[in-house]
């Protein structure tokens, strides 16, 4: 997927249940702004609506639509999301925190 999350300037990424949609992270880490709904889950971690990205609980096609249009008319504005979005990427959800995470739990401690 790689090759398409650099190509694309916006990922719309819809679902009624994701318990932590990897995929927005995913986009996000190569600079694809996301759109996105997700009716129950934890997406909300780290897509903060209008901070990096746009999230909504609802799926609804026009409101959604409209986040679209503009990220694509207001390039300023999807720079600070692109910004924003990879720094709380390296905060709360980098690789070596993972594995401290992990190895902490494994180890008991």
């Amino acid at each position: 997927m790689n090759p398409y999350y650099r190509a694309w300037d916006v990922l719309l990424f819809n679902t009624d249940f994701d318990a932590l949609g990897c995929t927005p992270l995913e986009a996000a880490g190569h600079g694809c702004l996301c759109v996105a709904s997700c009716s129950y889950g934890g997406l909300s971690e780290f897509l903060m609506d209008g901070e990096t990205g746009f999230f909504m609980k609802e799926h609804e096609p026009a409101k959604l639509a409209s986040a679209v249009v503009r990220l694509a008319q207001d390039s300023s504005l999807a720079l600070a999301l692109r910004q924003q979005a990879a720094a709380v990427l390296e905060l709360k959800f980098n690789n070596r925190d993972a594995v401290q995470f992990y190895e902490d739990y494994f180890r008991g401690s």
